[in-house]
């Protein structure tokens, strides 16, 4: 009886041990599936700022498509979100000539270098192949 109840004991020690764990883990990965969506005005990355955010844009929509302003060029993509990475394919756009302080071709070839995202309320980073991150706020 005594054997009984310490392998009855250190069974529900152990259970109520992996059962928090894996709670704990899934509640720390949970990011809702559509944190994602709606339009987001690129910061810049780094400590490299942009002057006007509304010229540099994404808009996520729901069935994959991704509206794009990059300076005074429109378009639209395709991303995809699978096991937690983001992928961006190059947008057709307009090849309007932007001027030399356009930052639209750094912006484009960066969005086709995304590896994953963190969305976070109001905020976005878009995570690129070499480690530096894109830096977006909702738009209003």
């Amino acid at each position: 009886m005594t054997r009984s109840f310490i392998t009855l004991a250190a069974g529900l020690v152990l259970s109520a041990c992996s059962a928090s764990s894996d709670s704990s883990k899934s509640a720390a990965a949970t990011v809702s599936p559509s944190a994602h969506l709606g339009a987001w005005q690129w910061l810049g990355s780094g400590s490299n700022r942009i002057a006007d955010p509304a010229r540099y844009s994404l808009d996520f929509l729901s069935d994959g498509t991704v509206l794009v302003v990059a300076d005074c060029n429109r378009g639209q993509g395709s991303y995809r979100i699978e096991s937690g990475r983001l992928t961006i394919d190059r947008p057709g756009l307009t090849k309007i000539g932007c001027g030399d302080d356009s930052r639209d071709r750094e912006f484009i070839e960066a969005l086709t270098q995304a590896k994953g995202f963190v969305p976070a309320g109001d905020q976005l980073q878009i995570e690129l192949a070499g480690g530096e991150r894109m830096e977006f706020a909702r738009a209003r």
